[in-house]
């Protein structure tokens, strides 16, 4: 099976303390979960406390996406 979420080379470094997570679903409901759940995943295994972030998502017409930044 085959990893459904990839990461691009832009030619950018990634920001510490920002974990992003993108899902491709017309179910907002599900994508909300699944992309905010994958987000504090991601952070979780970084090594940071989930409890000492925030969580933003956003919305386009292919899917839901969201992030998980650290609190300052």
């Amino acid at each position: 099976m085959s990893d459904n979420f990839h990461n691009y080379d832009t030619g950018t470094k990634p920001v510490l303390g920002q974990y992003h997570a993108y899902v491709k679903m017309k179910d907002l409901n599900d994508g909300m979960k699944y992309a905010s759940r994958l987000a504090v995943d991601r952070a979780r295994a970084a090594g940071e406390n989930p409890r000492n972030g925030d969580v933003s998502i956003y919305f386009d017409d292919d899917g839901v996406g969201a992030k998980w930044t650290a609190s300052e």
